[in-house]
């Protein structure tokens, strides 16, 4: 399922490892829902691998920088398309059935 155009976000991505202030509000938040979803993509021991955090942690984190982009950037009042595709993508990505812990509200995950 394709949810993301491309070409529109490929000129942040060299910006985000120099300066996120430079990125505008609503390519932050889709940025942090491509990289929850991505890391929902992954297995636990690849996340352990990879970033030396298990999913379940990493998927929090993504989600509340996520939710808190969205946020900021208004999500409810906008109509930016951009907004919208990381709303969904964000949402697609909590329902996930690998996902179930990430909205859990106890801290045994």
């Amino acid at each position: 399922m394709r949810l993301v155009h491309e070409p529109s976000i490929y000129p942040y991505l060299p910006d985000v490892r120099i300066d996120t202030k430079s990125i505008p509000e609503n390519i932050e938040a889709l940025l942090f829902a491509i990289y929850g979803a991505a890391v929902m993509s992954l297995a636990d021991e690849e996340c352990l691998e990879r970033f030396g955090e298990s999913k379940v942690v990493l998927g929090r984190k993504y989600l509340a920088a996520t939710q808190h982009a969205l946020s900021v950037a208004g999500v409810l009042r906008s109509s930016n398309v951009v907004l919208l595709q990381a709303f969904v993508l964000s949402i697609v990505s909590i329902t996930s059935r690998s996902s179930a812990q990430l909205t859990r509200s106890d801290d045994n995950a």
